[in-house]
C-alpha cells in the first residue's frame, strides 16, 4: 500500500474523489515497482499482498469497477518486471485465497510456499531471544505451552505483559508467562475434536481426493487437515468425493463418539458452509443437478430462501443419500482397518 503521510494533498484520502484516489494510489506504486528494474540484481518483497482484492469479490459495480482498475494496474506493473532479468518478486500475506486468480498465473508468482505455525522448537528460539539469560528448561516449557500460537502471537503478548508488569515496577517473571500461555483445554473436547478432524483425513485418503499433510488442534480448540487436492476431471464422482470429506467429520463422530457437535458448522469456512456451497453449484453452476444443464450464477442465496425447490433438492438428497452414505461407509471401513492394525 502506497504511504499516504507522503502525499502532498491537504484533503483527506477518504474525501478524495474516486478516481482521484485511484490515480494517487496507482502514482504512488508505480516507482516502487520500477526501481527494483533498475538496481538489478535485486528483488522487491510486497507484504500484505492479498489487499489487492479479487475481481470475483461481491459488492456494488462502483467497487467492482474501483478494485478491477487496480488490479489491472497491478497487472501491468507484474509484466513489466517479468521481462527484467535479475529481480525477484517475493509476497507475502495470511489470505492467499482472496488473491485474484491472474495475480498467481505462472510468470508472475510461480512458486508458493505455505508457512505453517511455528513447532516448540521454533517458539523456544523466540523465547529464547526474548530472555536469553533465562534457563533453557523454562524457556522449552514456554515453547511446549505456546505451540497453536504464531511468532507474532508470542512477541505481542510479551509487549503487553512487559507494558503491564513496568506499571508494577517489576521485571516479568516465567510465572507471567506461564499464566498467559497456559494450556486450558478439556481433554474430552480435544478427543472430539481429534476424532472429527481424522475423520477428514481419513476419507481423504479412503477416496483419494489429495494428500493430507497435517492434522492439527489448535489452542482455541478448534482443529484443521492440511492437505494437498488431486486434480481431477470434474466429473459428478469427484464432486461427491469432496462433499463426503467435508461431510466426514460429522461421520467420525457420530461412529466413534456415538453422537454429533456443532462443530462442522459456524462461520462460512466451515465444513457445512463448504458442502452446502458445493452442492448448491450441482443444481446451479455445474449443470450436473436438478434445474438441468444451466447456469444460475450466485443465485444460492436465493434459492436457498426457495420453500419450493429446497424441497425438491431435500428429495432428491434424501432419494440418492450419496454424501451422507459415503462419509459413513468411507470412515466406518478405514476407521475399522486403523483400529484393527
Amino acid at each position: 500500500m502506497p504511504d499516504f503521510t507522503s502525499l502532498r494533498r491537504p484533503s483527506p484520502i477518504g474525501r478524495l474523489p474516486v478516481p482521484d484516489t485511484l490515480a494517487i494510489c496507482c502514482g504512488q506504486c508505480r516507482p516502487h515497482s520500477r526501481k527494483p528494474a533498475h538496481t538489478a540484481p535485486s528483488s522487491l518483497f510486497i507484504d500484505e499482498i492479498d489487499a489487492v482484492g479479487s475481481r470475483e469479490d461481491q459488492g456494488s459495480a462502483r467497487n467492482r469497477n474501483y478494485q478491477q482498475q487496480v488490479i489491472n494496474a497491478f497487472l501491468g506493473e507484474m509484466n513489466t518486471l517479468a521481462r527484467e532479468e535479475g529481480v525477484i518478486i517475493i509476497g507475502a500475506c495470511n489470505h492467499p485465497a482472496t488473491i485474484d486468480a491472474a495475480i498467481l498465473l505462472a510468470g508472475r508468482f510461480d512458486i508458493k510456499i505455505e508457512m505453517p505455525l511455528p513447532d516448540a522448537d521454533s517458539l523456544l528460539a523466540v523465547f529464547q531471544r526474548h530472555f536469553p539469560a533465562w534457563p533453557d528448561a523454562d524457556l522449552r516449557d514456554l515453547g511446549q505451552r505456546a505451540v497453536g500460537s504464531s511468532a507474532a502471537d508470542v512477541d505481542a503478548a510479551i509487549r503487553q505483559l512487559r507494558a503491564g508488569v513496568r506499571a508494577h515496577d517489576r521485571a516479568v517473571t516465567i510465572k507471567d508467562l506461564q499464566v498467559i500461555f497456559s494450556v486450558q483445554s478439556d481433554p474430552s473436547i480435544d478427543w472430539s475434536v481429534a476424532v472429527h478432524e481424522c475423520g477428514h483425513a481419513i476419507v481423504c485418503a479412503a477416496l483419494e481426493t489429495g494428500v493430507v499433510r497435517r492434522i492439527f488442534l489448535e489452542r482455541t480448540g478448534g482443529g484443521f487437515v492440511q492437505w494437498d487436492p488431486d486434480a481431477k476431471s470434474g466429473l459428478m464422482i469427484d464432486i461427491e468425493a469432496i462433499l463426503a470429506q467435508h461431510m466426514a467429520g460429522r461421520a467420525a463422530e457420530y461412529l466413534v463418539l456415538g453422537n454429533i457437535s456443532s462443530g462442522a458448522g459456524g462461520s462460512a469456512a466451515s465444513d457445512l458452509a463448504k458442502a452446502t456451497a458445493m452442492a448448491l453449484a450441482i443444481h446451479t453452476q455445474y449443470g450436473l443437478g436438478a434445474c438441468g444443464p444451466v447456469w444460475i450464477g450466485d443465485a444460492d442465496k436465493a434459492l436457498l430462501l426457495d420453500p419450493t425447490w429446497r424441497s425438491g433438492c431435500a428429495n432428491i438428497s434424501r432419494q440418492q443419500k450419496l454424501v451422507p452414505c459415503m462419509s459413513l461407509a468411507s470412515t466406518a471401513t478405514c476407521w475399522r482397518r486403523w483400529h484393527d492394525s
